[in-house]
């Protein structure tokens, strides 16, 4: 499922003008400068519906996925830190795509939105961070209910 951020973060160019390819998976490599981006998953809930058939116990089938990612938005400052982040939430919550082919990955998006933002500073290295919890619910589009 990181594909989906991955993709919507590295084809957005309000971002990728300010961190060029420093957008990283899980953990920003050591030797890579700021401004940068790192994100993972953080929460998944996985939403069921019934419907009735010929029996009265029904079918349960996926309705929707909801996944919870978190987007560290880091810079040498807070404000640039903070207009970072500004950056991945516009680039989060204007995507209207609803399906997205991402080989081997197929998804129909339902929504993007900001659930809560953190912010921290790592005295040691002067990183300044302001991380996003971004909710995103989706489908798979090549999912066939049975």
């Amino acid at each position: 499922m990181l594909d989906l951020p991955y993709h919507i973060l590295t084809n957005s160019t309000p971002i990728t003008n300010v961190v060029g390819d420093r957008i990283s998976p899980m953990i920003r490599p050591q030797s890579e400068t700021l401004p940068a981006i790192v994100f993972s998953l953080s929460d998944t809930k996985f939403e069921q519906i019934t419907t009735m058939g010929a029996t009265t116990t029904g079918t349960t089938r996926s309705a929707v996925d909801v996944y919870s990612v978190a987007v560290a938005s880091m810079a040498t400052d807070l404000g640039s830190a903070f207009a970072l982040h500004e950056k991945v939430r516009d680039a989060f919550e204007a995507f209207t795509t609803k399906n997205v082919d991402l080989d081997p990955n197929a998804y129909l998006i339902h929504g993007i939105h900001l659930d809560d933002v953190i912010s921290g500073v790592f005295e040691e290295g002067d990183v300044y961070t302001f991380e996003g919890v971004f909710i995103f619910k989706i489908t798979r589009s090549d999912y066939v209910a049975p």
